[in-house]
């Protein structure tokens, strides 16, 4: 089927171009954030903001860590998250972030919000700590033991090395690299490829015209997740390049949920209250 003939047939893209909200699809953000950030405003960042506009599009789950994690009190912040996960079980599902750079910002935290209810994790390069520092060891070795995601903030380069042989050596950790296709597209498919445990999430706020296809075409549908890096963008702009790329419906329900769905262990998708 050429991808004009994908296109005109496609549901999903029909329900796009009237503006419909998906709410008969499975939509999982598997990248997010929540709360304020230190150097620009953000719209409406708590939970219930965010609850809109996931109720617009038709995000039936988000999986945020909070930005503190980056800026701020990452305790502070992880606390926020878990609390919107203790009050919108069915909407949220929390991924604990660390900072190697304190002496208890990882092991320790990891067990004290696991307590919590939480068991994915968030890691950024942010920290300037390379991903396979002896620090991050906790990270993987906890992904790896309970069968879990770690989604890593990815620019390519060194961070996507790091992170493709921190997969490699974990290999029953679910292992996502943020920003995929930001930079070396090519790159980041042949690793998806060849990695069974290493994954795909698309976000960006200058994407390359068609990016989404050419990972879905390069690394499989299989292996390609929708994340939003809300409220840092707005979720729109990242759901429409997937609504209204030239592919099958069936490679796009998997790209904006299925795939979610199955790495974070949910047998079914929670009903909407």
């Amino acid at each position: 089927m050429v991808r004009g003939d994908v296109m005109s047939r496609s549901i999903i893209k029909q329900k796009a171009d009237l503006g419909e909200t998906l709410n008969g699809e499975l939509i999982i953000d598997i990248h997010c954030h929540m709360g304020s950030y230190f150097n620009f405003w953000v719209c409406e960042g708590h939970a219930e903001g965010m609850l809109r506009a996931m109720d617009r599009v038709g995000v039936k789950i988000a999986c945020p860590s909070h930005h503190w994690i980056v800026s701020g009190d990452f305790r502070a912040g992880n606390d926020a998250v878990a609390d919107a996960q203790r009050r919108y079980p069915e909407r949220f599902i929390g991924f604990i972030g660390v900072n190697p750079n304190y002496a208890d910002g990882v092991e320790e935290e990891i067990r004290r919000m696991s307590a919590r209810g939480m068991k994915h994790l968030k890691i950024h390069s942010i920290h300037a700590i390379s991903y396979e520092d002896k620090k991050y060891d906790p990270v993987f070795e906890w992904a790896e033991a309970n069968e879990t995601c770690v989604v890593a903030h990815t620019w390519g380069g060194k961070d996507l090395d790091q992170l493709a042989n921190r997969a490699r050596r974990h290999p029953r950790a679910r292992c996502i690299a943020a920003h995929a296709g930001c930079s070396e597209a090519d790159k980041y498919i042949e690793l998806a490829r060849t990695i069974k445990n290493l994954y795909l999430e698309i976000c960006l706020s200058a994407a390359p015209y068609g990016m989404v296809e050419k990972l879905v075409r390069g690394a499989g549908a299989e292996k390609v997740l929708y994340g939003s890096d809300m409220p840092f963008y707005s979720m729109n702009p990242t759901i429409g390049r997937v609504l209204w790329a030239r592919m099958s419906d069936d490679e796009k329900r998997r790209v904006l949920g299925l795939n979610a769905r199955e790495l974070l262990a949910l047998p079914v998708c929670p009903p909407l209250r």
